[in-house]
């Protein structure tokens, strides 16, 4: 009978030491000292009770919440809360659009919908493996946001009537392709300082300064709204760029060539926001994929929900 309580004993006592290396959220349990941690698809009801499970980890660096309901408002303070903790969400930013923060290229695909402002795209700032993003035809008026968004190569923000400031480009050194046309920038000082920029279109604008481009060694076309002696004097400076400054803004030679067929930099980019992936140029530097060639898949109904 002793050595039945005593076993008895000793199975109530690992018992409890198991459950207290181990650590439950809603149906699922995580071992206390995990890394990472798949939250699969359950609600986050009790913000305050989600914070105080996480708290339960000391060496959480991964938080899988690709198909987690939580609320869109909360993603600041999850961050606030955790600066350690890489979190893995899919975003609804507005409308149908939707974005995971593991996606390496993503466009709104506007044309002729109805546009969006400013502060619903503020969110892509946790979007830091961006390296293509397209958020023209819209009514961007502040992109301090991309400030994050380091890896950027590629950035379509034309037709943005009222888009003034751009001086946070200078900061994203990778660009290589940037769509700036008929917005409202006169100044293009800050795109002097991008080491990596081939193609740049400023149609339909009020240049200003354009002799900031004058350093710019890599560029291979570029689109300016300029008289023809500034052209040439362009020319001059930059013998290897093809200097566009009157036609159409998106025709030839800046999308297609006068024989019919495609820019090169065109069907990549065509091919990119549709297939929701980076895709490098051919005269593109190397580049490491952190999907290693998956695509993720968008999320319609699931993620970080406005309620």
């Amino acid at each position: 009978m002793k050595k039945f309580a005593a076993l008895l004993l000793c199975l109530l006592l690992f018992s409890g030491a198991a459950l207290a290396d181990s650590v439950s959220f809603g149906a699922a349990s995580f071992p206390r000292d995990a890394e990472s941690i798949d939250l699969g698809d359950q609600a986050v009801e009790d913000f305050d009770a989600f914070i105080a499970f996480l708290g339960e980890f000391p060496n959480l660096k991964n938080v899988d919440m690709f198909t987690t309901l939580i609320e869109s408002k909360q993603i600041d303070k999850l961050v606030a809360a955790f600066p350690d903790i890489h979190f893995g969400w899919t975003i609804h930013i507005t409308h149908k659009h939707y974005i995971r923060t593991d996606q390496t290229a993503w466009s709104t695909l506007h044309g002729q919908c109805a546009p969006h402002p400013s502060k619903v795209f503020n969110v892509l700032k946790y979007c830091t493996e961006l390296r293509a993003l397209d958020i023209g035809h819209n009514v961007v008026t502040d992109i301090s946001f991309l400030e994050n968004l380091t890896h950027l190569r590629v950035l379509i923000l034309a037709c943005n009537p009222d888009l003034k400031n751009i001086q946070v480009l200078g900061s994203l050194k990778e660009l290589e392709y940037i769509e700036l046309l008929s917005t409202g920038i006169s100044d293009l000082t800050p795109l002097s300082e991008l080491p990596n920029l081939m193609d740049l279109n400023v149609a339909n604008n009020r240049v200003k300064n354009w002799e900031s481009l004058l350093n710019c060694k890599s560029l291979r076309r570029l689109w300016i709204p300029v008289n023809d002696k500034a052209a040439n004097q362009i020319r001059e400076a930059l013998p290897d760029c093809l200097v566009v400054n009157h036609g159409s803004a998106t025709g030839n030679p800046w999308r297609r060539y006068d024989d019919g067929s495609e820019h090169p930099h065109y069907s990549i980019i065509y091919r990119m926001f549709r297939e929701d992936r980076y895709i490098p140029f051919e005269e593109s530097a190397p580049w490491e994929d952190p999907n290693h060639g998956e695509i993720p898949t968008r999320t319609e109904h699931t993620g970080l929900l406005d309620k």
